[in-house]
């Protein structure tokens, strides 16, 4: 769902054909004066088969506002994560930090003691968010409470820039070494959640240049889950009537 407080004058998603270069527009007719319109998945899983895409708004103030429609068909993402207030020393990038038990209750301890900060999109910048400032060879963490009424098995659909470490409950779930750009979905790791409160927690290694991550939850169906801010788990039906301005 698409929503402005001014009469909207375009929306329509526009199309690059990667292998052609050809760029193709697709339209959603809007009624005189609309301030909503909407797009179903299905439609833009029509209309985009392959390549990049955004989904383009423009309303009657000239703003014109532009949304990956990947990171539309992905999603939800979990967006708002507690930060660490300090950074892990990450000198070579051919091996993870040196992290022991200890250092891994102190990063939770401080993690656990911030409030929830929310991006913007998908991708969770740290260079942004995290008040670190542009730092190289460090790590970065981030945590959020998840939880389950019941024990339940779930998967986490990753992205990072660069390096990534995850941790459930003390226990480390999955490490990918690697100097990149995010993207999303670039792994899976399925979990065993207990019922009650389960600590996740996300080591980023920075190298240089963007620091990030992107992170979505599904069940072990493929069915996807959101995430509510007091961090309990929900079914994500309703994913496509997010706003997308």
């Amino acid at each position: 769902r698409i929503q402005s407080p001014y009469a909207l004058r375009y929306v329509g998603v526009r199309c690059w054909d990667l292998p052609s270069g050809l760029q193709a527009v697709r339209c959603v007719p809007l009624a005189n004066g609309a301030t909503e319109a909407s797009v179903t998945l299905d439609e833009l899983d029509a209309w985009v088969p392959r390549g990049e895409a955004h989904l383009a708004v423009l309303d009657g103030q000239g703003c014109l506002t532009q949304v990956m429609v990947k990171d539309l068909l992905a999603g939800p993402f979990v967006t708002k994560w507690q930060f660490a207030d300090a950074t892990v020393p990450w000198p070579e990038a051919n091996s993870f930090p040196a992290v022991d038990a200890a250092k891994l209750a102190e990063i939770e301890a401080s993690a656990g003691k911030a409030k929830l900060a929310a991006s913007a999109g998908p991708y969770v910048d740290f260079l942004a968010m995290s008040g670190l400032g542009n730092r190289q060879r460090v790590a970065g963490y981030v945590m959020r409470e998840i939880r389950a009424d019941s024990a339940r098995r779930i998967r986490l659909l990753t992205g990072s820039d660069d390096s990534l470490r995850m941790w459930l409950n003390g226990r480390q779930v999955a490490g990918v070494l690697a100097l990149r750009t995010a993207t999303a979905d670039a792994e899976t790791t399925d979990v065993n959640l207990r019922a009650g409160v389960n600590r996740l927690l996300v080591e980023v290694g920075q190298a240089g240049g963007g620091w990030g991550l992107m992170l979505r939850l599904t069940d072990d169906k493929g069915n996807k889950l959101e995430l509510t801010d007091d961090g309990m788990l929900r079914g994500a039906q309703d994913a496509a009537t997010q706003p997308a301005m």
